[in-house]
């Protein structure tokens, strides 16, 4: 596949991906000024536009694990300490700082890339799995290091 091909390839997965954003009641923002994020109680998704298309659609795939870690919440919050997604923890600076957090929090992000590489697999999506496993390292590296040098 030549390179103009492969960008096609991944703004053509990336659509289908909003898409499915879209059925699920989701917007999407592609912006320059934003940090990738989802806004579960605003149902907004947003992604830095500045990375690669391949990147970008990695990134609204985890994106999306999330939305799908949150629709099973109170199953979620059963098998680790916390949701670490939930409002009343998020509001609460005291729970944050807590190991049940972070722990949660690490767990949760590992969980959000494991079920975006099952919807990529599910649309029938190409992903290159070692890419994708190294940007899901990166990431989740930064959660780690942030819950261990916060007291």
């Amino acid at each position: 596949m030549t390179n103009d091909g492969e960008i096609e390839k991944w703004k053509e997965q990336f659509g289908e991906l909003e898409i499915w954003l879209l059925d699920k009641g989701y917007s999407l923002e592609v912006a320059h000024d934003v940090e990738d994020c989802v806004i579960l109680e605003d149902k907004l998704v947003c992604i830095q536009s500045r990375n690669s298309p391949e990147t970008r659609y990695y990134s609204l795939l985890h994106e999306c694990g999330h939305i799908l870690v949150s629709r099973g919440s109170k199953q979620w919050a059963k098998d680790v300490p916390m949701y670490a997604q939930d409002p009343k923890v998020m509001n609460d600076a005291r729970r944050r700082k807590g190991k049940n957090y972070k722990v949660s929090l690490i767990a949760e992000e590992i969980e959000a890339w494991k079920r975006g590489r099952k919807l990529s697999n599910k649309l029938g999506h190409y992903i290159d799995n070692k890419k994708y496993d190294s940007i899901m390292a990166v990431c989740v590296y930064t959660y780690i290091e942030m819950a261990a040098s916060t007291p």
